[in-house]
């Protein structure tokens, strides 16, 4: 019979967010397939999702399929499809690091929000510890504390 504790201790945390914020890391499948790698084995840890902008070529079915290789390779890595979140937080370049209040206020807002007071944002090529630490010291002080939470979640220091 399965121990209902190690069940407990595997769904812990899920759908919890104390903080009130979501992070989202922005790509696209044209990035190179280690870069998706690299994040996707990030995000899981500090409870971020992988967002496309669309689908691949039109086809929903080709978009699963490669988003299946990745969560294949790390389990509970979360994408999601949302063309509005890359207006809403006027995303250029993939990738993009997003930490953003999650409340009715913010979603409410649909595009141009004002960055210092919905979200901050970093793009670039790098790792996802590399953006929170750099959002942890350039966030201000409503999102410093918040960057530096999820940084510490994803080192398991938290």
């Amino acid at each position: 019979m399965p121990d209902p504790s190690l069940i407990a201790k595997r769904y812990e945390g899920i759908g919890e967010h104390k903080d009130d914020t979501a992070l989202f890391i922005m790509v696209s499948f044209s990035m190179p397939d280690e870069s998706i790698a690299r994040l996707g084995a990030q995000a899981g840890k500090a409870g971020a999702t992988l967002v496309l902008r669309g689908v691949i070529d039109d086809s929903l079915q080709k978009t699963a399929e490669r988003a299946a290789q990745f969560i294949k390779q790390y389990p509970g890595l979360q994408f999601q499809i949302d063309p509005t979140l890359y207006k809403r937080y006027s995303v250029k370049q993939v990738p993009t690091f997003v930490l953003a209040l999650d409340n009715e206020e913010v979603k409410a807002c649909t595009k141009g929000c004002d960055s210092t007071e919905y979200f901050v944002s970093a793009a670039g090529d790098v790792s996802l510890d590399y953006a929170l630490d750099y959002l942890s010291r350039q966030g201000g002080a409503r999102f410093a504390p918040l960057a530096e939470k999820r940084l510490k979640k994803m080192r398991g220091a938290l």
